[in-house]
């Protein structure tokens, strides 16, 4: 028990599902050093309380890790904030979650941001003059990893193209069923990425493809900058 029997009481916020949650309690000092690491496994509470000696200090919550934490390396704030997820180990019913915050009372809340981003599409309008068939959409150019507890500055360092490369491929590329004719079309279907910043040479890209009598048809769409945890709806006219 830390001097005083202080102790600090979190209540979670989380768009997602939660089956495994780390809470890691630095203090506020320049070196902002671990006072503590708890790995809680389901379920998982959205009111935690536990020991702590008060003061500043920052919390830091990360939900749904596919491996447990090296905790020697993460002994200071600094070396928590170098943590990386993976696209491939993500899965959209559970995806990692993360938040920072900081405080010097007995209570704290914490709202957690996921690193998937949301790309849903709507409709879609041919405008061909043909029907199309065994259409699918996916992305590409996907960001394959970015920093757990980023929430700016995303740039590619390496891409994912191939849904075969992810746990969960379906977050990559669905087929949209039937055939496409003059009528739009509204598909079920959301699609899933990481956070980028900038577009262009260095954005994601969703990609309709399909057959016609004429032959194979793609088509390519640039997503805009999308921040984590975001949602994006998309209404594709194929021409």
């Amino acid at each position: 028990m830390p001097p005083g029997g202080d102790s600090l009481s979190i209540c979670i916020t989380a768009p997602g599902g939660i089956r495994v949650l780390d809470i890691f309690l630095y203090r506020d000092v320049p070196t902002r050093p671990l006072e503590r690491h708890m790995r809680i496994e389901e379920p998982v509470l959205r009111r935690i309380r536990l020991e702590s000696a008060s003061g500043e200090r920052f919390i830091v919550l990360i939900a749904n890790s596919p491996a447990p934490f090296n905790i020697s390396a993460l002994q200071s704030l600094d070396g928590a904030e170098q943590l990386e997820m993976h696209y491939r180990d993500e899965d959209p019913l559970f995806p990692l979650m993360s938040c920072v915050c900081n405080t010097g009372t007995d209570a704290a809340e914490a709202y957690l941001t996921p690193l998937l981003c949301r790309v849903a599409v709507r409709s879609i309008s041919n405008f061909t003059g043909q029907p199309l068939f065994g259409a699918s959409v996916s992305l590409r150019r996907v960001n394959s990893h970015v920093q757990m507890l980023r929430f700016d500055g995303f740039r590619p360092v390496e891409t994912v193209d191939s849904p075969a490369w992810a746990a969960h491929p379906e977050m990559l590329s669905r087929a949209v069923g039937g055939v496409i004719g003059e009528e739009e079309v509204y598909p079920d279907i959301t699609l899933f990425c990481y956070p980028f910043d900038g577009d262009g040479p260095s954005g994601t890209l969703l990609v309709f493809s399909a057959e016609s009598s004429s032959g194979h048809l793609e088509r390519t769409f640039a997503l805009p900058p999308v921040s984590r945890g975001s949602s994006m709806d998309m209404s594709l006219c194929i021409k």
